[in-house]
C-alpha cells in the first residue's frame, strides 16, 4: 500500500539494482524500493600477501571468514517497514486508518536474509545473495532538507547457522532475457492504508503496482474477480463496481520486451465493501 509497502506505484524499474529482504522471524520477503546506492565492505582489509618460499600470493581466508562485512543501502521510499528498519522497530497496523512505526521497540536485533539484483545493461550482472545479515543502527535520516534525502540502514553479513555467507551468482545478459518476475505484483487502495491484503470499495479507485521485474520494457493489465476476467478491464486502475460486492479482485501483469512475456497474478484484495 501507499506508504506501506515498496516499490511506489510510480517506480516501475530500478536503473542499475534493487534488493529484497527476507527477516528470519516472518520469512516473508520485503522489496526494499528504489536505491540510490548498495555497497559492501569486508571488515577486514583482504590484501595480497606473498609467501617468502615461492612467488604466489596467499590470503588468510581463515580471518575474513571470522569477520564478515558489513552493508549499506541507501534506501529512495520512506515506507513504514524501511522506517522499521531504520529504527530497529515494530509495524502495527492493527488499526489501517492508523499505521505507526515504533522505535527502538524490537527486542532483538534484526536479522534475516538479504538478495541485491542488479538490473543492468552495461557490463556482467550480478545477484548477491547474503544468507544473514543483522542490522545495525547507525548513520542520520534529514527529513528535513531543500535536496533529495535518502534513507540509510547499516548491517553487518555473518555467517548463518550453516557456516555460510552466501553467493555471488553471475546473470544472463539482461538483452537476452525473457522478463523474470522477482516481487509479485499488489494492489493499492486509497483506504485503509494498513490493510493488507488491499482494501477495496464501490467507486474507490484501486491501481495496480507491477512489482518487480528485470528486463522488463512494458506491461499490460487484466483485472480479475473471484479469479475470472473482468472484460474491458485492461488499464492499470479499476474502480470497483456494485457488482463486485462481496468479492475478491486481482490483477494480472504482463511485461514484455523484445524476446518474449511473461505473465504473474497480483495477491487478492479483501473481499469489495459496498
Amino acid at each position: 500500500m501507499p506508504g506501506i509497502k515498496s516499490p511506489n506505484p510510480r517506480n516501475y524499474a530500478v536503473s542499475k539494482g534493487f534488493c529484497i529482504f527476507t527477516p528470519d522471524d516472518t520469512h516473508v520477503d520485503h522489496h526494499l524500493g528504489n536505491m540510490t546506492q548498495w555497497l559492501y565492505t569486508p571488515k577486514v582489509d583482504i590484501l595480497p600477501h606473498f609467501s617468502t618460499m615461492a612467488p604466489i600470493k596467499v590470503q588468510d581466508f581463515t580471518t575474513i571468514l571470522q569477520a564478515g562485512g558489513s552493508v549499506r543501502a541507501d534506501l529512495e521510499e520512506l515506507t513504514a517497514y524501511n522506517l522499521s528498519l531504520f529504527f530497529q522497530g515494530s509495524v502495527d497496523a492493527t488499526d489501517p486508518d492508523n499505521v505507526q512505526v515504533g522505535i527502538y521497540d524490537v527486542l532483538e536485533s534484526i536479522t534475516g536474509r538479504m538478495q541485491f539484483f542488479a538490473t543492468n545493461n552495461v557490463g556482467p550482472r550480478w545477484k548477491f545473495d547474503l544468507t544473514r545479515v543483522q542490522l545495525t543502527p547507525s548513520d542520520t535520516l534529514n527529513m528535513i532538507s531543500d535536496a533529495y534525502n535518502k534513507m540509510p540502514i547499516t548491517m553487518s553479513h555473518i555467517i548463518d547457522d550453516e557456516g555460510l555467507f552466501g553467493t555471488i551468482t553471475l546473470q544472463a545478459d539482461i538483452r537476452t532475457v525473457v522478463p523474470e518476475n522477482v516481487f509479485l505484483p499488489f494492489i493499492d487502495g486509497p483506504l485503509k492504508l494498513g490493510d493488507d491484503p488491499a482494501f477495496a470499495k464501490v467507486g474507490e479507485i484501486m491501481s495496480a503496482n507491477v512489482g518487480q521485474w528485470i528486463a522488463s520494457q512494458g506491461f499490460s493489465y487484466q483485472w480479475k474477480k473471484g479469479g475470472v476476467n473482468i472484460n474491458l478491464a485492461t488499464g492499470k486502475t479499476y474502480t470497483p463496481v456494485s457488482g463486485d460486492i462481496g468479492a475478491v479482485l486481482s490483477v494480472a501483469v504482463t511485461a514484455r520486451n523484445g524476446n518474449g512475456t511473461t505473465t504473474v497474478v497480483s495477491g487478492n484484495t479483501l473481499a469489495v465493501h459496498a
